[in-house]
C-alpha cells in the first residue's frame, strides 16, 4: 500500500468521524497518461463529491510534451450529484485553460 492510499483512507476516517459519512473511494487507474498530439493540450479533470461539505474540482491542462500550462482546484459549497460535479469541473477546466 503507497503513502498517497494510506492519506486517502485516514482521510475517509476523518470525514466519518467529523460528518458521520465517509467519501466513496475509487480504485486508481493502472493506465499511464498519455500525451496528446503535437500542437494539441489535454485536459484532464476530476471531481470529488464531499458530502455535506460540497464538491472537490480538480484540472490540468498539457501540452504534447507533458508541460503543464494550467492547473486549478476549487471547493464550491453545494450539493450536486457525481455526474454534476463532473460535468461541472469539465466546464470550469476550460475556462482555467483558457487563462
Amino acid at each position: 500500500m503507497t503513502r498517497f492510499d494510506n492519506m486517502i483512507k485516514d482521510h475517509a476516517k476523518y470525514m466519518m468521524k467529523v460528518h458521520g459519512e465517509a467519501p466513496q473511494v475509487v480504485p486508481r487507474s493502472s493506465n499511464k497518461w498519455l500525451p496528446p498530439p503535437l500542437g494539441w493540450v489535454k485536459i484532464n479533470i476530476d471531481a470529488a463529491v464531499l458530502g455535506k461539505v460540497g464538491i472537490g474540482l480538480g484540472c490540468v491542462t498539457r501540452d504534447s510534451r507533458g508541460k503543464i500550462i494550467a492547473a486549478g482546484v476549487r471547493r464550491l459549497n453545494v450539493c450536486w450529484n457525481p455526474e454534476m460535479a463532473e460535468w461541472m469541473a469539465a466546464i470550469w477546466a476550460l475556462d482555467v485553460a483558457k487563462t
